[in-house]
């Protein structure tokens, strides 16, 4: 599914950002186990290509954050522990506009390496 929005520039040209949500529904509350990973997903592509900004709990995430992870197409927690839960949020911006994805992230139970 993808959304089409029109623009003109001032000469008249036509110019078009497209946000494209891949066929993965979009969910906007993640169940994680304690001690693993995760992936979040910011499913947007616009042309000209968007900037991205995540952010937790209204802070802005910074690679200093070690287990945290700027992906092309999302943002990876590994090892996520109970602070990790909170708000999550991805900013895709451009000349055109913005659009915003929100997550809940709910840590559950503890966690449990496989044996073998």
């Amino acid at each position: 599914m993808y959304s089409e929005t029109p623009f003109t520039n001032s000469k008249g040209r036509f110019f078009y950002l497209t946000f494209h949500f891949h066929c993965r529904r979009v969910t906007h509350r993640q169940t994680v186990r304690l001690g693993s990973a995760i992936k979040l997903p910011c499913p947007v592509e616009a042309d000209p290509p968007p900037l991205i900004r995540w952010t937790k709990d209204g802070r802005s995430i910074h690679s200093s954050w070690i287990r945290f992870r700027e992906l092309r197409m999302g943002l990876k927690i590994k090892e996520v522990e109970a602070e990790d839960a909170g708000t999550f949020n991805c900013q895709a911006t451009n000349g055109f506009g913005s659009v915003n994805v929100n997550y809940t992230l709910i840590i559950i139970g503890e966690y449990a390496p496989i044996k073998m």
